[in-house]
């Protein structure tokens, strides 16, 4: 059985069954859409995670390495000071040594974190 193609009055093309070409066109260009839509947010959806796994690990490498950073200041610290700062007590009273207001004797306020500081960066600034 051939199937051939007719014109009506409404100029959709028919086959013999009475079929509309046009309708069962569009339907399937919907169907197609629809698809190529459900498959775009599939992958926005992918690339969203692997987004946030990428943010996730970038994160966990820069508190890796603060905390490395910290425990080697730490280090040094307690390596100069000869103390062991283990109790809570120990830190809060270093804290209150390194931030406690001073004054020379011209009266300038300083702390000794701030000196600190301030030797640290003449020595930086002296190896550039």
């Amino acid at each position: 059985m051939s199937m051939g193609i007719f014109c009506c009055k409404d100029k959709t093309l028919t086959s013999k069954e009475g079929r509309s070409f046009m309708t069962a066109s569009i339907d399937e260009q919907i169907a197609r859409k629809r698809a190529a839509a459900d498959k775009q947010a599939a992958r926005a959806a992918a690339l969203k995670k692997e987004l946030r796994d990428l943010e996730k690990k970038k994160a966990a490498a820069e508190r890796k390495a603060r905390t490395h950073r910290l425990v080697e200041v730490g280090a040094i610290l307690e390596q100069t000071s000869g103390m062991t700062f283990d109790t809570e007590d120990s830190r809060r009273a270093l804290s209150v040594a390194l931030t406690e207001q001073l004054r020379y004797t011209d009266g300038t306020p300083f702390t000794r974190g701030g000196q600190i500081a301030e030797a640290v960066g003449m020595l930086l600034g002296d190896q550039k």
